[in-house]
């Protein structure tokens, strides 16, 4: 019996030793993963939508463009946090710059990283 528990014990912490190092090459990636920006004159009036799957987390962006400017940004995540909320102020200076070259928010860096790279992939979606 004690043997079992002890093989049930060793198990769960070799899956989470798995899951940490998993997470924490995920977060490296993201932390380094280039954004680029976009040609805004060579992206059509229309309604984009984008996600960037980063950890075991999927961030989604709607772009709204008119005119070749961006007139809304709509970001989701599918969890609930503080950096999320957080985070969603790249979208304000996306907005305000007309560019993806923008700072990351303080805190919630890799989350921000993630949402510019939603907006990256929906704007490069063109029709």
């Amino acid at each position: 019996m004690k043997k079992w528990i002890i093989s049930i014990v060793v198990l769960v912490l070799l899956g989470l030793g798995a899951f940490a190092g998993y997470m924490f090459y995920s977060e490296k990636q993201v932390m380094n993963m280039e954004i680029g920006d976009v040609d805004l004159s060579r992206v059509p009036d229309g309604e984009y939508k984008g996600k960037c799957d980063y950890m075991i987390f999927t961030c989604r962006a709607e772009v709204s463009v008119r005119n070749h400017r961006i007139t809304g940004i709509k970001l989701f995540e599918d969890r609930d946090s503080k950096w999320v909320e957080q985070a969603k102020g790249v979208a304000r200076d996306v907005l305000r710059e007309q560019s993806l070259k923008v700072d990351t928010v303080t805190g919630a860096t890799i989350t921000s990283k993630a949402f510019l790279k939603a907006i990256r992939n929906a704007l490069t979606k063109t029709k």
